[in-house]
């Protein structure tokens, strides 16, 4: 029986949005955010064609950027280091049944995960 093959990439495509927790209609941000491996690190990307990523100006020292986006409709403000985002959308991958090679996009609502 062969072994049960261990997928160590990390999810694919996030959808970054905003539900307002409910108070609204769904608003998407653009550009689609990626999750890849880097040099032994899981990095955050953009497609670039698509316009400039939600990145702040501030760059670390360890050459990982913050992610800020703003809800246009609501005003939520959501503002992440990438060590600390990665780790949430793992966790929202996880619960949202996404592992191995599922190519299913994880949605990231910034409206549930504010304050996480």
């Amino acid at each position: 029986m062969p072994r049960p093959r261990r997928n160590r990439r990390p999810p694919g495509v996030v959808h970054v949005i905003c539900t307002g927790r409910g108070t609204h209609d769904r608003v998407p941000f653009r550009p689609d955010l990626r999750v890849i491996r880097h040099d032994g690190q899981v990095r955050v990307m953009w497609n670039r064609r698509q316009g400039s990523g939600p990145v702040t100006d501030f760059g670390a020292a360890d050459g990982l950027r913050t992610f800020e986006v703003r809800c246009r409709t609501c005003g939520r403000h959501f503002k992440r280091h990438e060590d600390k985002l990665t780790v949430i959308l793992a966790a929202l991958a996880t619960y949202q049944g996404i592992s191995g090679d599922d190519n299913t996009p994880i949605v990231l609502d910034i409206s549930m995960i504010e304050r996480a």
